[in-house]
């Protein structure tokens, strides 16, 4: 009996050091909040753009996880894990062949990709998530860091636009469009926080939690912020339609479907009448700078396109020369399409195909759907697989994985105080 106390005792203190590590990730991943002179200690190796010590710390939990593993003889591992796993491994394949025919620089080419590894924080997560209580831990705390990555976003916002500070440091990207003041870089954390708050609402509703309306508040909060202060028209229109889908889906285990398509019709004929009103494409796609922002991803896209075979069936890589003239961020899908080539497509599929399954064998369907929609969505336009958003992959999935576990329903469903518990994989 001591001998499990011990165990069990030694298992909760790695799991809460996981935690805490994780937390860091998030944070560091929020740019600290914009703290000074924190953020600027860590910029060398921790930016928007620059995931340095991100990767450092992935490579090493996952490095802890494989070995724990190894040992433990624990290798089972389920179509949904092969799949993830293949991305980096299939990234490392195209990196070292790049680097042996290339003749541009190497650590160009190592620049272009390492940040791809972060997508292994998947297995050291979803180690960790084995009780309803860890998961509800993980996702309170990402909200948690969001919600002050949005009030840092709104404090920065207006200490810019009221010129409190004159030397402001360079703490993210500051754009004036068309003369009106914009964060875009901010958005990416405040679209996901939102909609993880909305998934976490009807999760708590779900179990009867009377908690749950502080996390409207938070929806409300980040998806205004997007619209006024963010001013990124995909990552508006992505909460959005994903909020609109998630209600829907929700309504539809309540009405019979002849009702809920005379609501579908009806909600749909009021947005083609109000978006008629007040010309919604054209202000959408903006004027000035705005409207060339929409034209520019027409040339990005044609340039992209005619590399997408520069190494065969693996796209163009990671070559610096190809992505120095445009950024393919900017082109979602299709960039990553032209990037990993045909291989890169197949993988798509099959993780498609494991996505649709957890959504099918999901215990919490909504929340697995309003994840995934807010992941397909967002990449129509904005790459996922970026160094900007790609710390939000291995989170989404792991929590993908955890609403698939087999295990009974009601027993996830319980009291959070509940111990540990053992799934097949």
């Amino acid at each position: 009996m001591s001998y499990l106390s011990n165990n069990l005792s030694k298992r909760e203190r790695r799991h809460n050091r996981m935690f805490l590590v994780l937390s860091f990730i998030i944070l560091l991943n929020s740019q600290l909040l914009f703290i000074e002179p924190v953020f600027h200690i860590f910029s060398p190796i921790n930016t928007y753009h620059n995931k340095l010590l991100i990767s450092s710390l992935v490579i090493i939990l996952f490095l802890i996880y494989a070995i724990r593993s190894l040992l433990s003889r624990r290798n089972e591992i389920s179509m949904f894990d092969f799949t993830v796993l293949l991305f980096p491994v299939l990234s490392l394949l195209i990196l070292f062949f790049q680097l042996i025919i290339s003749e541009e620089s190497k650590m160009d080419l190592i620049g272009n990709a390492y940040y791809n590894f972060i997508v292994l924080l998947y297995f050291p997560l979803k180690d960790y998530l084995t009780s309803i209580r860890k998961f509800k831990n993980v996702v309170r705390m990402i909200i948690f860091i969001g919600f002050a990555y949005i009030l840092s976003t709104i404090v920065l916002f207006f200490v810019i636009k009221n010129n409190i500070i004159t030397n402001l440091p360079d703490v993210t990207l500051i754009q004036y469009v068309n003369g009106k003041l914009r964060l875009p870089q901010t958005a990416d954390l405040i679209g996901l926080t939102s909609i993880l708050s909305l998934c976490y609402l009807f999760y708590l509703k779900h179990i009867h939690q009377k908690t749950y309306y502080k996390y409207l508040f938070v929806f409300f909060i980040g998806f205004i912020t997007l619209i006024f202060i963010s001013i990124v028209r995909m990552m508006a229109l992505t909460v959005f339609v994903s909020f609109i889908i998630i209600i829907y889906f929700e309504i539809s285990k309540k009405i019979r479907k002849t009702l809920l398509i005379s609501i579908l019709c009806f909600t749909s004929l009021i947005g083609i009448i109000i978006s008629q009103k007040f010309n919604f494409l054209t202000n959408f796609l903006g004027e000035g700078q705005q409207l060339a922002s929409a034209m520019y991803r027409f040339q990005v896209i044609e340039h992209f396109s005619k590399h997408m075979f520069d190494n065969g069936f693996f796209g163009f890589g990671y070559s610096q020369e190809v992505i120095s003239k445009y950024s393919i961020t900017d082109i979602g899908l299709l960039g990553f399409l032209f990037k990993y080539g045909v291989i890169g497509a197949i993988w798509l599929i099959f993780l498609a195909k494991t996505i649709k399954w957890k959504i099918d064998n999901s215990f919490e369907k909504t929340f697995s759907l309003g994840l995934v929609v807010f992941m397909s969505l967002s990449f129509i336009s904005l790459s996922m697989f970026d160094a900007q958003r790609i710390t939000f992959l291995p989170l989404l999935f792991a929590i993908l994985d955890f609403l698939t576990r087999s295990v009974k329903n009601e027993i996830l469903l319980c009291d959070s105080s509940l111990p540990d518990i053992k799934r097949n994989q």
